[in-house]
């Protein structure tokens, strides 16, 4: 996020907020999809970018190095809400989580403190390993 100094308890609220009671909600979801398969159509329609899938396809092979990072239209069609919230309960979590606040700050054990207080909930560590 960023914001004026005088803002930045809002933008923490703000921040707790999204990761404390993200709601995914169904139907934005669903449009949301629509949305990103117009992106990656986009993106198939550009041959630069189709050169460069191909190359790192061939080079990286199936892995996350070699899938395009949006995805395929078969993964987006297929996503679920469930899957946004097995995926925020596996890891936004305290040990996999870093937060970092830049610039003029003058209330800096005010800070620390209502990041203590905001961010309580969040599961110490995260479920899953990352390969």
């Amino acid at each position: 996020m960023k914001c004026a100094p005088e803002f930045i308890h809002k933008a923490i609220d703000v921040l707790a907020d999204m990761m404390n009671n993200a709601k995914f909600n169904i139907d934005e979801l669903e449009r949301e999809k629509g949305v990103v398969i117009q992106e990656l159509k986009m993106y198939d329609d550009n041959p630069m970018y189709m050169a460069m899938q191909k190359r790192q396809g061939y080079y990286f092979g199936d892995n996350s190095f070699g899938r395009p990072i949006i995805g395929t239209e078969e993964n987006i069609k297929n996503f679920t809400q469930q899957m946004l919230f097995d995926h925020k309960a596996d890891l936004y979590t305290k040990d996999n989580l870093i937060i970092v606040i830049a610039g003029k700050i003058t209330d800096k054990q005010g800070i620390i403190e209502q990041l203590k207080q905001e961010f309580t909930t969040i599961p110490e560590k995260k479920r899953i390993r990352k390969p």
